[in-house]
């Protein structure tokens, strides 16, 4: 599948915020403590693999399962993350060109 776009009510730092991803590349680049990171977590936390998938089990390149928790990526702080309270939408692409 292919990422469109993410559109982020609330989470973290970010406020109705959207990104635009291209449908080859898309570079993430800014300064430290820009929220690079944050992005990758959100864009890459849908697409885990749950135990009634076929996949479940198989191994990334590096060795590591393709199934990760939201706490592997986020480090909950209680200044900036309130449960319940984190929103946003990733837009897919319904076709490949």
């Amino acid at each position: 599948m292919i990422i469109k776009n993410v559109k982020i009510e609330k989470f973290r730092a970010f406020e109705h915020a959207s990104f635009s991803l291209g449908k080859r590349i898309t570079a993430i680049s800014g300064r430290n403590a820009t929220q690079k990171t944050t992005l990758l977590g959100m864009i890459g936390q849908p697409f885990t693999i749950s135990k009634d998938h076929p996949m479940y089990g198989c191994k990334t390149i590096d060795g590591y399962n393709f199934r990760s928790q939201f706490k592997e990526k986020f480090k909950i702080s209680p200044a900036h993350d309130v449960i319940g309270q984190h929103k946003w939408k990733i837009e897919l692409h319904h076709y490949f060109e």
